[in-house]
């Protein structure tokens, strides 16, 4: 793992040295309303409240904003709550992401992305009433196509993208069941998610991986407060191995996620395991990458609803109360003002 992070920070060091991809306005094609038309009509076991539902009915009443926007990498059409999200959407960071995803991964066709960026936040039901899908889903997609990752919640919608290219590029290893897939998914994603933000630095990354080791562990422990029983086994699957044992919902967002951490050593992983990582040319870079991605931004600002204005934003102070990990589901811990600047979003957006 060591070595991997090493590369993995190297990688991401590398594409903050170039300037984010530019986006451009695009008008809502007929074929992507269908296809919202049909996911958001139909029943889900993952949005068992229907948000989708209610975000597409505003969306064709012409009640909710929408920003169709697209990079060379792929289209991203958002379907807002309310006009004040339009500084809310982490452009450059997102565009970046899609690059890496294209070039490493799958360069044969771009990505879409549809977000209905309902602004219901994860949170424990009340008491020690089981977790449900409506407490921490937040989107889907259909493994191996890249043209159908749907986001239905705006809170820790980067950490869900991450998650749902992860599907979307047939990176799954189905032989280990579904609840495996879903714990190394979220795993590998949460992990790329602090690497992005760190812009490959190895002591930010470091800073911000014990940050998120924190938020999972004390949300863990609250979660196994929720279950009847903290170490119980499911079902099997077909009568097969342990291997593919189903697990109580939602062992694979959050006790399974950490298991696959520690697995992977990420709970021992020290500064020794990044010291032979180059912060030096970071740094240089860091500030060329950052003047870019402003001015990503401000090409993105000059289209229609795309960008919320600059001196409202500066001018914007949060009222949100920080989540805590035993309340809320997020299942990245919530993003300081210093890195939402970093990112170009506004101080009270939780889509980072």
């Amino acid at each position: 793992m060591e070595t991997f992070i090493a590369i993995l920070l190297e990688t991401v060091r590398n594409e903050f040295k170039k300037p984010p991809p530019s986006w451009q306005q695009v008008p809502l094609e007929p074929t992507d309303l269908q296809f919202l038309n049909k996911e958001c009509n139909q029943t889900s076991e993952f949005d068992p409240l229907n948000k989708r539902q209610t975000m597409y009915k505003n969306l064709v009443q012409g009640k909710a904003p929408v920003v169709i926007a697209q990079c060379p990498y792929g289209q991203v059409t958002v379907v807002l709550e309310n006009p004040n999200q339009r500084g809310d959407i982490p452009w450059a960071l997102w565009g970046r992401i899609l690059r890496l995803y294209t070039e490493k991964i799958n360069p044969t066709e771009p990505f879409k992305v549809f977000l209905l960026a309902s602004t219901s936040l994860r949170q424990f039901p009340s008491g020690t009433k089981p977790i449900t899908p409506e407490n921490i889903n937040g989107g889907y997609t259909y493994r191996c196509q890249k043209d159908t990752i749907l986001l239905y919640r705006a809170e820790d919608a980067t950490r869900v993208l991450l998650h749902e290219l992860q599907h979307s590029c047939c990176l799954d290893h189905t032989e280990l069941g579904v609840d495996q897939v879903q714990a190394e998914t979220e795993a590998w994603a949460e992990l790329l998610w602090v690497a992005l933000l760190s812009e490959g630095d190895p002591r930010q990354f470091q800073t911000l991986l014990s940050r998120q080791r924190t938020w999972m562990v004390t949300q863990n422990d609250e979660v196994k407060k929720h279950r009847k029983s903290p170490t119980s086994k499911g079902p099997m699957m077909n009568g097969s191995n342990d291997s593919v044992r189903m697990e109580p919902f939602p062992w694979r967002y959050t006790l399974g996620k950490e298991e696959v951490w520690r697995r992977w050593g990420l709970f021992s992983c020290g500064e020794s395991s990044i010291r032979n990582s180059s912060s030096s040319s970071h740094t240089a870079s860091s500030a060329e990458s950052n003047a870019a991605a402003a001015d990503a931004v401000d090409a993105v600002d000059a289209v229609d609803a795309v960008m919320v204005d600059k001196r409202s934003k500066k001018k914007e102070v949060s009222k949100n109360t920080v989540p805590s990990p035993r309340k809320s589901l997020r299942l990245t811990f919530p993003v300081d003002a210093t890195l939402k600047r970093r990112f170009h979003v506004k101080d009270s957006s939780t889509m980072l």
